[in-house]
């Protein structure tokens, strides 16, 4: 959180609790791209991009498993 605070100056409350919800996974994605950081959207697409891969293995083993 120290480190994008610094690089965007301010977060948003929305950011901070989206941050302060993510998992493991989002957080160490949040790390590797800090800096691909730009914004605050570009903060919310890292945390969602974990999301989708979660769901298409999902779906990949459901596939698999029909």
């Amino acid at each position: 959180m120290k480190l994008l605070t610094q690089k965007l100056d301010q977060l948003s409350n929305e950011t901070v609790n989206q941050i302060q919800s993510s998992n493991t996974q989002q957080l160490n994605n949040l790390t590797v791209h800090i800096f691909d950081i730009e914004n605050e959207q570009d903060i919310v697409k890292i945390l969602k991009i974990h999301i989708v891969h979660v769901k298409k293995a999902i779906s990949d083993v459901d596939m698999i498993t029909s």
